[in-house]
């Protein structure tokens, strides 16, 4: 399980765009973890975006939800 908890100040940081990454090697995980924020999931599609290539997969609850 990860729990991440977020200060006022994390939290100010995000509103200033700056996204919060951690090593996930760094808590024995593998990979990495961003943590943005943003207005809907578009305006974090659109953070995430640099990341997004052609074998990503993205799991958008919107999608979810219809089914």
């Amino acid at each position: 399980m990860i729990v991440l908890g977020l200060e006022e100040g994390n939290v100010e940081r995000l509103r200033k765009g700056q996204p919060i990454h951690i090593h996930a090697d760094e808590l024995g995980f593998a990979g990495e973890i961003v943590i943005v924020l943003g207005e809907n999931t578009d305006a974090l599609l659109e953070q995430f975006s640099e990341w997004i290539g052609p074998d990503t997969k993205i799991n958008d609850y919107r999608r979810r939800k219809k089914q």
